[in-house]
């Protein structure tokens, strides 16, 4: 059984799966009651690639990034969320990004509507769009420019660079797009992931003699610290590679004790 504390850590990812989740149970549910409740239901979920029936479903951009309808799409996307939301949310402590869970959200919906907006300029009045696939690409391709040398032990393959997973199955995802309107949406929900991902690199830029550190106590500033803290730049350069998570408690406190120095003791 998942420790309640591992569950605790994956909050952003945890979240958005159970909603992802809950449609596909409606879904199942739906279907107990005929073919039409279930056609009814779906409708109602996915967004159509005709633009008059979107007028009379102008929700439907939003909810189709969270509905899926087929039990290997839901575990597939899930399960990619689940590691590149993760690593992405756990990239730094001093970044932007862990100033709340929101921001995975945002990205997840951005990605999402993104998506939505290249499939229409692409969909036949026929098709339709469902799945979370546009949004898993943008946290994807923002996880991989956020934490590119965090390692995950791969079964047969070793220790593998985030950088290389993502760039893996992003190919794959590509080369699984079986319609043209289908690639335009995921083209569109990478393609604002590396805008989020380019936002977020130019928040980490460092200057040689200042570093953004985070106030433990809520806010965060700009203080002038010296690059050759041989202590802060093994912390960091330790997160850099596996995360906040993979600090013990001692370094953990070590961090914020230097945070606190440097805040409280501007040079």
């Amino acid at each position: 059984m998942l420790h309640l504390k591992y569950i605790l850590s994956h909050r952003p990812a945890a979240a958005i799966v159970a909603v992802n989740l809950a449609i596909f149970l409606a879904f199942l549910l739906t279907s107990l009651f005929g073919e039409a409740a279930s056609a009814r239901f779906v409708g109602s979920l996915v967004m159509p690639g005709d633009l008059q029936m979107l007028a009379q479903r102008p929700w439907t951009p939003l909810t189709s990034v969270f509905s899926h309808f087929s039990l290997l799409h839901l575990l597939a996307n899930m399960l990619l969320l689940w590691m590149f939301a993760t690593a992405l949310y756990e990239s730094t402590p001093f970044d932007r990004i862990r100033r709340s869970a929101l921001a995975i959200w945002f990205l997840y919906i951005i990605g999402g509507l993104a998506g939505c907006l290249a499939f229409l300029f692409v969909a036949s009045p026929s098709q339709s769009l469902s799945g979370a696939s546009a949004s898993v690409l943008a946290i994807m391709a923002a996880a991989a420019f956020a934490s590119p040398r965090r390692r995950y032990s791969l079964f047969l393959f070793g220790e593998v660079r985030l950088a290389t997973i993502s760039a893996i199955m992003i190919l794959l995802i590509l080369a699984m797009s079986d319609t043209p309107a289908m690639l335009a949406a995921h083209l569109g929900g990478l393609g604002a992931g590396c805008l989020f991902a380019a936002w977020l690199r130019r928040g980490r830029r460092v200057s040689p003699t200042r570093f953004r550190i985070v106030n433990f106590s809520g806010g965060d500033s700009d203080v002038p610290t010296p690059v050759s803290d041989a202590s802060l730049d093994s912390l960091l350069d330790k997160v850099s590679r596996s995360g906040y998570a993979s600090l013990t408690g001692p370094e953990r406190r070590r961090l914020i004790e230097i945070s606190k120095n440097l805040n409280h003791n501007p040079k």
